[in-house]
C-alpha cells in the first residue's frame, strides 16, 4: 500500500460485495470481513511483506 513499486505477497479471495454503491464502513462489522481479518494481517505483516 505504498506509492512505489510493490510485490504481491498473498492472494485472497474477497467475498464481499463490491457496488459502487456499497457502504464500505457497513462491512468492517460484516461476518465475512471478521473471517477475513486475521488472514488479512497475517499478510501485511509477514517478512516477505516488508
Amino acid at each position: 500500500m505504498a506509492a512505489g513499486p510493490g510485490r504481491m505477497v498473498a492472494e485472497v479471495a474477497v467475498p464481499l460485495p463490491r457496488a459502487p454503491g456499497t457502504d464500505v464502513a457497513a462491512l468492517r462489522g460484516d461476518p465475512g470481513f471478521d473471517a477475513l481479518r486475521p488472514e488479512l494481517a497475517a499478510a501485511t505483516r509477514s517478512p516477505a511483506a516488508a
